[in-house]
């Protein structure tokens, strides 16, 4: 849903998604691109943060190694095998489809060895400009992973000392957007070394907020509704802060009441890495498709195809996926890190 927006869109020059004619949009991409979905990253940082250190008494240097090892396996190689593959998928669309692609970005075919290298860690130094993200762009969740597994030493040095102290320093942090400068990396600094927090102490966030849940859930869909009516005005810059502190507690108990609940098919469980890996740029060009054949360019119909752009891209990524492990399932599962 992050990657299914509209929002960036033009025509001539001119946006399609506005908050004067399309309010309605507008509201249902903060909710949920800006609001809830926004959480997601950092959830993952934490609970990759909390899973390094949870199963070890202390890090030591053999621990470390063998941390590491795994997360060549887990980690690095997807990682560079999926921004390769999104390199040709971008280098055989722009010679195919040449009007789908933006006019913006550098074509592939004009790429120096420099380019080539840059596309497996920042973007921007291809094209001049635009996010700090490798050519597969929600990869840039595994590329600051790897630097935060690499950096897990000092991670732990500190927060073994620190204990609770650099619990509530790391949230402080966050809260008054101390490392700002370091754009998405402080999301990993931060979530990365709280879930490690947790990890070396071994405590449980949800057995110590057990008698707060409901009071944070309600806490966090009154702050959504705050959050949706003042989503423009810069005075209340703490108020997204506080809404996403109560989210971050919220998702963690949807979570832990569901799985105890429910249980979801192996295909969809199975299918999470491959579909993280390509949704974006499926809806890339499905999003650029559906502008240039749309007969119909209103509000509601905006907020319909936004949610329609990613069913497709969910169901065709679980379809890739299930044709890859059922003709190649050792390739599958190598690539998808081993999951």
């Amino acid at each position: 849903l992050i990657h299914a927006t509209l929002i960036y869109e033009q025509k001539n020059g001119t946006p399609y998604i506005n908050e004067i004619d399309t309010p309605i949009y507008c509201g249902v991409d903060f909710l949920f691109r800006q609001s809830i979905c926004s959480l997601a990253v950092p959830l993952f940082f934490f609970i990759s943060g909390m899973l390094f250190f949870w199963n070890i008494e202390k890090l030591n240097l053999k621990i470390f190694e063998r941390k590491i090892k795994t997360r060549i396996t887990s980690l690095f190689i997807p990682y560079i095998f999926w921004n390769l593959l999104i390199l040709v998928y971008v280098l055989l669309v722009q010679q195919i489809f040449p009007g789908i692609m933006s006019a913006k970005n550098k074509l592939v075919s004009d790429y120096s060895v420099v380019d080539f290298l840059n596309c497996f860690w920042n973007m921007s130094l291809v094209n001049n400009g635009g996010g700090n993200f490798p050519i597969d762009g929600p990869l840039w969740f595994i590329r600051d992973l790897i630097i935060m597994n690499l950096l897990s030493p000092a991670v732990y040095f500190v927060l073994s000392r620190l204990k609770g102290w650099g619990a509530m320093a790391l949230f402080a942090i966050w809260f008054f957007d101390l490392l700002s400068k370091f754009g998405n990396f402080s999301t990993a600094i931060l979530f990365y070394s709280f879930g490690a927090y947790w990890g070396i102490t071994k405590s449980n966030i949800l057995k110590k907020t057990e008698k707060f849940h409901q009071l944070i859930m309600g806490g966090y869909i009154i702050l959504l509704i705050l959050a949706l009516i003042y989503k423009n005005v810069d005075t209340v810059p703490y108020l997204f802060k506080i809404e996403k502190a109560f989210g971050f507690l919220s998702i963690l108990w949807m979570s832990f009441f569901c799985s105890g609940k429910y249980h979801f098919s192996k295909l969809l469980t199975g299918a999470t890495f491959v579909m993280f890996a390509v949704h974006s740029d499926i809806l890339k060009v499905f999003i650029k498709i559906f502008f240039k054949m749309s007969p119909w360019h209103f509000d509601t119909f905006y907020v319909l195809a936004y949610f329609i752009l990613a069913t497709v891209a969910i169901v065709l990524s679980v379809s890739f996926y299930w044709m890859l492990n059922r003709c190649m399932p050792r390739f599958c599962r190598f690539i998808s890190g081993g999951r």
